[in-house]
């Protein structure tokens, strides 16, 4: 199992305000137990700024815990807008990909993914990480509990299990909230290096699927783990399953070929 918890905070209020903790949980057999240390049994626990903890129980005595921090209003926010290649359902939104593998119950939630933030400098340190979930309509919001950002230069990278690691196109300066669209050009992507789905006006793009080995190119290693997964009949929360459908079989192969015969690999600075 995988357990994190996602942080709301409505900036510009005091730093006494109400927050909000939602925990997320990848993997594991529901239904899931929770008790949050305010007493609270429910996946979404609210509270003043302050640091909580979480047991979490899955039907079959598994057990995790976490802790989770409702920050002052002085961090830093992020509001990414992008989307997965595999995962697109059309309309401008993506299938509720965790839904229909039986992760999670909420219809909204497509997957996780880890957004970095790497300094404009050689090397380009690692700054800040986060995990969020990332939404039908392509939003991630992605929160940092390290006021001290403010004002940085940094590159934004996604990570996604089955995508090719993607760089935004330049650094952007750090702000308490700001925000960043991946989807409404292939210019916003380091090396103009995302796919187009939709070509009428307006646009829309979105990062590449098929890194299912996360080493930087779709290629045929990645090929051979998705027909390996196919002939076990692998079903579930699978990295294989590149089309988000709970099934690894023949319908994931089309996007994987696609990209080999393009030879896309990750692009940085």
């Amino acid at each position: 199992m995988d357990l994190f918890s996602e942080p709301y905070c409505d900036y510009g209020q005091p730093s006494g305000s109400v927050g909000y903790l939602n925990a997320s949980v990848f993997g594991g057999t529901p239904p899931y137990q929770y008790q949050w240390s305010t007493g609270s049994t429910s996946s979404v626990m609210s509270g003043p700024v302050g640091t909580y903890s979480l047991s979490l129980l899955d039907s079959k005595g598994q057990s995790l815990n976490a802790i989770g921090t409702i920050d002052t209003c002085s961090a830093v926010f992020i509001k990414l807008d992008l989307f997965l290649q595999g995962y697109y359902a059309g309309n401008n939104l993506m299938y509720p990909v965790l839904n229909r593998q039986g992760i999670f119950t909420w219809s909204n939630a497509v997957d996780s993914v880890t957004v970095e933030l790497r300094k404009d400098s050689i090397s380009f340190p690692l700054l800040g990480s986060y995990k969020g979930l990332l939404r039908r309509d392509g939003v991630l919001k992605a929160y940092f509990n390290s006021p001290e950002l403010i004002g940085s230069s940094c590159y934004i990278v996604i990570k996604h299990r089955n995508s090719v690691e993607t760089w935004s196109a330049n650094p952007i300066m750090i702000s308490a909230s700001c925000q960043y669209d991946f989807s409404n050009d292939a210019s916003t992507a380091y090396g103009n290096n995302q796919i187009l789905l939709v070509g009428s006006l307006p646009a829309l793009y979105a990062i590449y699927s098929g890194d299912i080995n996360q080493e930087g190119n779709i290629d045929l290693i990645d090929n051979i783990q998705v027909e390996n997964s196919s002939n076990e009949f692998e079903i579930g929360y699978q990295t294989a399953d590149l089309n988000g459908d709970g099934n690894v079989d023949l319908l994931d192969i089309p996007i994987l070929e696609e990209n080999i015969s393009n030879f896309i690999f990750s692009m940085r600075p």
